[in-house]
């Protein structure tokens, strides 16, 4: 629902930032809520893509 709402109104959309971190035992903290400090390169894979986009945008409005 939301990627159709940001299409539909043409805004970002990022993609679920723990994408191969959550539930990897090495990846999470004891809490099972917070990554590690481990976890912050495959994040980082996950957003910056679509974080370049988004700003590659504001050199064109």
């Amino acid at each position: 629902m939301y990627a159709d709402l940001a299409k539909q109104f043409g805004i970002g959309f990022g993609p679920f930032l723990l994408i191969g971190v959550a539930g990897g035992p090495d990846m999470m903290q004891a809490d099972g809520i917070h990554p590690t400090a481990q976890a912050q390169t495959t994040i980082l894979d996950n957003v910056w893509p679509e974080l370049v986009r988004l700003l590659s945008r504001l050199d064109t409005e």
